[in-house]
Order: C-alpha cells, then sequence, then structure tokens
C-alpha cells in the first residue's frame, strides 16, 4: 500500500504527463463536481414549508401572523396573503398551539348561537340561524 507521500508523487507525475487537453478536462469535471455539490446541498438544506391555514381573510392572516411572530416560527405568506405556510414538521404542533390559546382564525360563534334563542322564534328564524351555523362550520373546516 502506498504512503500519502508517494501517492501525491505520483498523481503529481500524472498531472505533468499529461495533455493540455485532458488537464483542461480534469479541471473542468472537478469545478462542475463542486458547483454541482454545491447546489445538491443547497437543495437539500432548503425548509419544505405547508399550510397551516388556506382562504383566511385579511384580519385573520393578521392576528395568525402576529401570534406566530410572537412564538419565533418562520412563515410564508402565498396566495395573495390568504394562505399562511409554515415548515411542514411544525404544521400540527402549532394548530394545536394556536387552538388551545383559542386563535384559530374562523372560531367565532357556531351552534353557540341556539344558545341565545329568542321568545316564540318561529321555525323559519330557527332554520335561517341552523343554516347560517352549519356555512360558517363549512367555511372553518374547508380551511383546514
Amino acid at each position: 500500500m502506498l504512503n500519502p507521500r508517494d501517492l501525491l508523487t505520483k498523481l503529481k507525475e500524472k498531472w505533468q504527463n499529461a495533455t493540455q487537453t485532458n488537464k483542461i478536462a480534469i479541471m473542468l469535471f472537478g469545478v462542475a463536481s463542486l458547483v454541482g455539490l454545491f447546489y445538491l446541498t443547497s437543495f437539500l438544506m432548503q425548509t419544505n414549508y405547508a399550510p397551516l391555514f388556506t382562504n383566511l381573510e385579511v384580519q385573520e392572516a393578521g392576528v395568525v401572523t402576529e401570534k406566530l411572530t410572537a412564538l419565533n416560527v418562520d412563515y410564508r405568506i402565498s396566495d395573495q396573503g390568504r394562505t399562511i405556510e409554515v415548515p411542514a414538521e411544525q404544521v400540527y404542533q402549532l394548530r394545536m398551539q394556536l387552538a388551545s390559546a383559542g386563535d384559530l382564525p374562523g372560531a367565532g360563534q357556531g351552534f353557540e348561537l341556539f344558545d341565545q334563542t329568542k321568545m316564540a322564534q318561529t321555525d323559519f328564524e330557527q332554520q335561517v340561524v341552523f343554516s347560517g351555523v352549519t356555512r360558517r362550520i363549512a367555511a372553518y373546516y374547508y380551511r383546514y
């Protein structure tokens, strides 16, 4: 087995005996390898983002981004400010964290509206309230 000093001298001899074309080809291959390695590592180190919330109103997006900033979480806004994306591995944890703090967008009144019934409420009024509730709940679940 060759020791490093002998290996270095053999490589130096081969380099000196190589033609100009071979030297250029070896250098180009080395540069291309380094550039390829750089782009590969930058691609692999890139953070994957996933939607935390979609179809948000501007006010809701503002509340969520303030909370994410306070939690020191990286986020991206896309879809003209209607979608907030966070690193993919943090999506579910952040949803639970925001839910426990009561900061979920669209978390307005749902079936709680039935607790505020009026005296002598007609069936029609009750159906109107129910349709409003179901629309809000459907819109809430459509966001996720």
